[in-house]
């Protein structure tokens, strides 16, 4: 009886949770990474130093508090695409990872839970 109740309370409050709104969630994140004219865009966007197009909008505009929650809102396939955009910027890119880090976390208090919270995913 006391796992049904807990099920139905988990139930409830996982229906509660709003998660963010983007254009795409099943963009192939790992093209993008191979792709860096696409790659430069985004992140390009995200750095405020080019205009985004209405997909980057739709991320970018989640990014700042999606660091600061841990991506609490994200849905499992957004928290698997922020992920392997991470990943990916990290290893193909690490300064403009670093720069991306410094820009949404600039007192560094944030970033490791994010990756904590995205590594099961």
């Amino acid at each position: 009886m006391k796992t049904i109740a807990l099920l139905v309370v988990l139930t409830v409050v996982a229906a509660d949770i709003e998660f963010y709104k983007t254009a795409n969630d099943n963009y192939d994140i790992k093209a993008l990474i191979a792709n860096a004219t696409e790659l430069q865009a985004f992140l390009d966007c995200f750095q405020d130093r080019a205009p985004c197009s209405e997909l980057t909008a739709s991320y970018k505009k989640n990014i700042p508090e999606a660091v600061v929650q841990a991506c609490k809102k994200c849905n499992p396939s957004q928290k698997h695409m922020f992920r392997q955009f991470l990943e990916g910027v990290k290893k193909v890119v690490p300064k403009e990872y670093n720069e991306f880090r410094q820009k949404f976390d600039p007192e560094n208090k944030y970033f490791d839970a994010l990756e904590k919270e995205l590594s099961k995913f």
